[in-house]
């Protein structure tokens, strides 16, 4: 690996941790319990990540914050499944636009929507099996959150619609991507505020709380241990 290659490396390994951790923040502490486990708007900083980053990072981002939560939430059989589905919901998106939103990235919303749906459907099922319900009462019982899923996966594609008019091309992303996937830009013509002073608030603010939650499961594994 040259030294442009391994800095591009470090530089989306980076990126790839603090959505990370904003996906572990958006979906443990914003969510609504439900049946087999919880709503949350999660889902849309998955889809913002895959059209940021390229696919093995933004999978990998979004399986890993996702799969925190699960297992910090006290979710910890869903914790595969959820790694699995989010990286698959990923991998449907595209980075090398110029736009986060575009005709490439809204067609991807249809199959990423099957797959959260739809996996977890299936994930539900399984899960329900091999807790020893019969296999139709099993399809049954996973039924209960699909219009949850439902409603979590519009939420993010809501979400994820807000960033209609950000162009990749923003100074502020424009310095983190490879030269060969920099479209022309005109300062004059898309003048975006920068994110360059949010970025290390936002990423110490997602730590700090990430700890904070590790630490409240630490202490009460302690307490159930004495």
């Amino acid at each position: 690996m040259n030294r442009k290659a391994n800095h591009e490396h470090i530089k989306y390994t980076v990126l790839a941790a603090l959505f990370a951790a904003m996906v572990y923040v958006m979906t443990a502490f914003v969510h609504i319990p439900t049946n087999q486990g919880y709503v949350h708007i999660g889902d849309g900083i998955i889809f913002l990540a895959a059209a940021i980053l390229p696919a093995p990072y933004a999978m990998a981002a979004g399986a890993v914050g996702a799969g925190l939560s699960d297992y910090l939430s006290g979710y910890a059989m869903w914790v595969l499944p959820t790694m699995i589905i989010k990286a698959a919901t990923a991998a449907v998106f595209s980075y090398r636009k110029d736009t986060i939103i575009n005709k490439r990235n809204l067609l991807a919303i249809i199959p990423a929507a099957f797959i959260c749906v739809g996996g977890y459907y299936l994930a539900g099922t399984l899960l329900a099996f091999l807790s020893g319900t019969p296999i139709e009462g099993a399809f049954a019982a996973a039924l209960v959150d699909v219009p949850s899923n439902i409603i979590q996966t519009v939420s993010a594609v809501l979400f994820f619609l807000l960033y209609w008019e950000q162009r990749l091309t923003d100074q502020a992303l424009k310095s983190l991507f490879p030269e060969e996937f920099q479209p022309k830009y005109n300062p004059q013509k898309y003048k975006k505020p920068s994110m360059e002073k949010m970025t290390v608030p936002s990423a110490v603010f997602c730590f700090v709380l990430f700890f904070y939650r590790l630490s409240e499961n630490v202490q009460g594994l302690i307490k159930h241990i004495h």
